[in-house]
């Protein structure tokens, strides 16, 4: 008895020891964050500067537009832009009341000039129906009910749908008039629909909006939802810092550690920059992401990590 116990015993461990590979891969971690992705087309890369032009200022849907594209135009901001002047410098020359911005004049054929035009058409459509049905009253004190019809009733429901369909263009072009990049069509429609529907000016703004980002993807970097995979091994407290989104103390732990160990391990560093990432401090990010790689270049997450982050820094 005694023996078969511990034969027992021993196939027990060599099953929990076969398992634990796979139970630690259904444990894998993720950290959801906007990151920045680069633009679809390079073609800006040689401009300066982007103007605007309205055709209709006066005009809700040409402001909204407006509006929209400049601000995800300029939401972006990879990390790889340097000030003039570092910052010791700048507190010596306004300390010493000597700072005087300097305004570049940039060449025309620095400038990209933006027009665009847009137009909505609304339709509205509800949907009524009715339904017969028999009232009954009944008597619910008896030890079988008992119910007698007393009359009918039409019941009735209703649904609307609302849908906003945009329709234009938006067009790049150089100062002579050519064109940067193909005419960027808009022909889209936003809709909602149910017993309650957002108003028209809702949907417009959200479609509007979306217009401009899918726009601004092409032309700058932008930012966008990813679940990106955080690795185990290293330190467990930065994990779960890095879970629940402290990331300042996940950066300030890590960098201690790091800092200390001659031999930092894969981990750490790895999720050092997927700290950084997460706060968009690209050019620390890419730093940590290649000192993970030269550790191990063919680890997966760290491939992944390295070749988003190295288009967004590489010029």
């Amino acid at each position: 008895m005694i023996r078969l116990r511990s034969k027992l015993t021993e196939n027990s461990i060599c099953w929990l020891l076969f398992l634990i590979p796979f139970l630690v891969q259904g444990c894998t971690k993720y950290k959801e964050f906007n990151a920045v992705f680069p633009a679809e087309i390079e073609a800006l890369n040689q401009y300066s500067k982007i103007v605007i032009e309205n055709p209709k200022p006066d005009d809700y849907l040409h402001q909204l537009l407006e509006n929209a594209l400049k601000t995800q135009l300029t939401s972006i901001h990879p990390g790889n832009i340097k000030p003039a002047k570092e910052l010791n410098q700048l507190e010596k020359d306004i300390a010493l009341f000597n700072y005087n911005p300097k305004i570049e004049n940039l060449a025309d054929s620095k400038i990209a000039t933006l027009s665009y035009s847009i137009k909505a058409k609304t339709r509205f459509k509800r949907d009524h129906t009715s339904k017969q049905t028999v009232l009954k009253s009944c008597n619910f004190m008896t030890r079988i009910p008992v119910c007698i019809p007393i009359g009918t009733a039409s019941l009735k429901k209703g649904k609307q749908t609302v849908n906003v369909t945009l329709s234009g263009f938006i067009a790049l072009k150089n100062n002579e008039g050519k064109t940067i990049i193909a005419e960027f069509p808009i022909n889209q429609t936003f809709g909602d629909s149910g017993k309650l529907v957002d108003s028209r000016g809702k949907i417009l703004h959200e479609g509007i909006n979306r217009i401009a980002f899918d726009f601004a993807k092409r032309i700058v970097p932008h930012r966008d939802k990813i679940k990106s995979e955080i690795l185990r091994g290293g330190d467990s407290v930065a994990v779960k810092l890095i879970e629940n989104n402290a990331l300042n103390m996940a950066i300030n732990r890590l960098d201690r550690l790091i800092s200390k160990d001659s031999d930092p391990d894969l981990e750490d560093l790895y999720n050092l920059g997927l700290a950084y990432e997460a706060l968009s401090e690209i050019q620390q990010a890419l730093v940590y992401y290649e000192k993970a790689s030269d550790i191990d270049s063919d680890q997966e997450a760290v491939k992944i990590a390295l070749k988003r982050v190295r288009r967004i820094v590489r010029d």
